[in-house]
């Protein structure tokens, strides 16, 4: 079943307590799902179209060796946000009681987004 979808975030790489590489924003997204749980409000499926974005940006956030989080972030467009999700299969979750609300998307084959500067040293 195709259904539309609001995500503020798409997560291409997650390693926990380690590095995520995602792309941030409002997303509406048509999504083909295989799997809903109505009362959790999460499941899996592919993406089938972007229909708009609000203030896309690429993340990759990376966790140091004291625990803090450096954050590297690129701002995007709606074709390049096409091209890394369109098409691609995964998990979605939709969780309302976080401050602010989760609403995210996350690719089942995942790869980090490498938008480090020139010079960065790790």
């Amino acid at each position: 079943m195709i259904r539309e979808h609001i995500f503020t975030e798409m997560v291409t790489y997650e390693c926990v307590m380690w590095r995520k590489s995602y792309a941030s924003g409002t997303f509406k997204v048509l999504v083909d799902e295989t799997e809903w749980d109505e009362a959790h409000l999460n499941g899996k499926g592919r993406i089938v179209q972007i229909i708009e974005a609000e203030r896309p940006r690429l993340n990759d956030d990376y966790t140091d060796l004291h625990g803090g989080i450096d954050s590297l972030t690129k701002g995007t467009t709606l074709e390049e946000v096409k091209k890394l999700f369109e098409g691609k299969e995964g998990s979605f979750m939709h969780y309302e009681k976080s401050i602010p609300p989760t609403h995210r998307f996350t690719l089942k084959e995942q790869f980090p987004l490498e938008i480090k500067p020139v010079g960065l040293p790790f």
